[in-house]
Parts: structure tokens; sequence; C-alpha cells
């Protein structure tokens, strides 16, 4: 090792003795520090820990403050969002409600446009149906488009717990 290197790693532990000490496996040492959330460096092929991180880790339990700043703090806006109805964020629900609201309301139109039975008549006005059918597929389209925006909403309401969670 060059005196630079030497220098560079005099504060720094082996990710290899840092996951022996943290009993996790060195590859997720090294995915933890990429992330950011240790404070490390590749250094000549090598990779290093900063001491700080293990006695940061072991400080925190005895209510001292971690002295590790490389470490990304929790935002205050990625706290877990209200939850009702099953888990389901606010929105989540009200996106859900309103392709139920829409799927009703086209219904009411189609069925208010409609035209009436004639039975079996020799010319069937097709401009008739054109808009009740219409109104119907508007209907169905923006069911569709309200469910998937619930399902959006849902699936970054897990994100955002699974990466608060990660981060404590």
């Amino acid at each position: 090792m060059t005196d630079q290197a030497l220098n560079s790693t005099q504060n720094m532990l082996p990710i290899e003795d840092f996951a022996k000490a943290k009993q996790i496996e060195t590859a997720k040492c090294i995915q933890m520090v990429r992330d950011g959330f240790y404070d490390g460096r590749l250094i000549n092929g090598a990779w290093y820990v900063s001491k700080l991180e293990l006695d940061a880790r072991q400080d925190q339990g005895r209510g001292r403050q971690s002295r590790s700043r490389s470490r990304p703090k929790p935002s205050r806006h990625a706290k877990a969002q209200p939850r009702r109805m099953g888990g389901l964020p606010d929105m989540s629900i009200f996106f859900i409600l309103m392709a139920l609201f829409s799927l009703i309301l086209s219904l009411i139109l189609v069925l208010t446009y409609w035209p009436g039975s004639t039975a079996y008549p020799d010319h069937i006005d097709l401009d008739a149906y054109r808009e009740p059918i219409l109104w119907g597929l508007g209907g169905v389209l923006a069911a569709s488009l309200f469910a998937a925006l619930a399902r959006v909403i849902h699936d970054l309401s897990l994100l955002v717990g699974a990466t608060v969670k990660r981060r404590d």
C-alpha cells in the first residue's frame, strides 16, 4: 500500500472485519456502503468502513447520537401515511371511490340514453346507439384510470414504508 492509501485507511476497518462485528454478510455491507447507510469507500480495490460507524451504532443504543454524518436522515415527509380500510392510503381510497362513481354514472347515462326497444324493426338507427355506447366506454376508461392511480399510490406507499423501515 502507498503512504497515501495507508493514511486514508487509518480510521477505517476492512469491510470483512466490519461485517463480522455486525454479523452481516460482506456483500450486504458493501451494498449498504454504496447506498450511503454506512460511511465507507473503495481504496485500492478493497472496501473500508469508518471505525466511527462501529462505535456510532453501539453508542446509539446508549442514548448518544451517531457521529456519522454521511448517512442521510429520514425526511419528515417520509413518515408513514395515515391508513384506513385494509391498509390503503387515503388517496388510494379516494381514487377507488372515483372509479366506482365513474362506473355507476356511466351506467346511469347508458340506461338513460339507450333507445327504447322496438320489436325487431326493419331498420336500426345506429346513430341512436352511438351516444350511450360512448358514455359507457368513457366511464369504463375513467374507472380504469382511477383504479390504476389508486394502485400506483398504494405501491408507492408500500415502497416508502419499506424504505423508512430499512433506514431505521
